[in-house]
């Protein structure tokens, strides 16, 4: 099945709802206006979604239960109740999409899923940019997360998710925040001109921080980009066998 070039507007609950199993193709579509969520993929749906604008639904798209699909080179935006959610177990790809100005987060991944999130702009989110909490695991690579409210990216809960080559700037919290027991990896970012923390550790977090590149906010971004022996972290006394990795690129620093 294919659905292309369609408006889907207004609707009371759902603008588009893929279950059991279906694989559509959904290419060059408007889906803006629904009240209760644009797009809801459920019950190990896949297929494509390409070049779709969703905007202005109550959550913009909800991935869940055993879903695979690829979501490349849409426009998700202005959803006061999240832009992108992953939820149970769901593994779907996410690849040059632009998440900008929703709510609760522009990218929410939680409960088991396992998403590939590559490169994205996720930007001007009312909350944070990317919030990875429970157990939710996945790999977030070449993202480009800016001037949301809060924290760029967010890691709680049990979460274990690997954070690598990403470019969080300008975000309203900290460039990176690892809470709770989470683990992972997060390694080789670039962070530049987040309000507070760059990477903040607190908890118990085991995450993994390797050869991250990271500079307060007075510093240019040139000057981030031209210094590889500078990592400039807030870590919490409290938090447990965090690793600082790499002494090679640069030893931990106080703001």
């Amino acid at each position: 099945v294919t659905l292309q070039n369609n408006v889907m507007d207004g609707n009371v609950k759902v603008g588009l709802l893929v279950s059991h199993l279906s694989e559509p193709t959904v290419c060059n579509n408007v889906i803006r206006n629904n009240k209760h969520t644009g797009v809801i993929l459920q019950n190990f749906a896949g297929g494509e979604f390409k070049a779709n604008t969703i905007s202005g639904n109550g959550a913009n798209v909800q991935l869940l239960n055993s879903c695979n699909a690829l979501f490349e080179g849409n426009t998700i935006q202005s959803a006061p109740g999240g832009g992108v959610l992953f939820r149970n177990e769901t593994t779907c790809t996410l690849r040059r999409n632009m998440l900008s100005g929703n709510g609760f987060a522009n990218m929410a991944v939680m409960h088991s899923a396992n998403p590939t999130v590559e490169d994205n702009d996720v930007r001007n989110g009312t909350e944070r940019g990317i919030h990875i909490h429970c157990e939710a695991r996945g790999f977030f690579s070449g993202n480009r997360v800016t001037r949301n409210s809060r924290d760029g990216i967010f890691i709680g809960g049990t979460a274990a998710p690997a954070v690598t080559r990403n470019t969080v700037e300008c975000n309203g919290g900290s460039g990176i925040t690892v809470s709770k027991t989470a683990s992972g990896r997060v390694a080789d970012n670039t962070l530049h001109g987040n309000r507070s923390d760059v990477v903040s550790v607190v908890e118990t977090a085991t995450t993994a921080l390797e050869g991250n590149l990271a500079l307060p906010r007075e510093a240019s971004l040139t000057e981030a980009v031209s210094k590889s022996d500078g990592v400039v972290m807030i870590v919490n006394p409290r938090a447990g066998k965090t690793c600082i990795g790499d002494a090679r690129r640069g030893a931990l620093f106080g703001l």
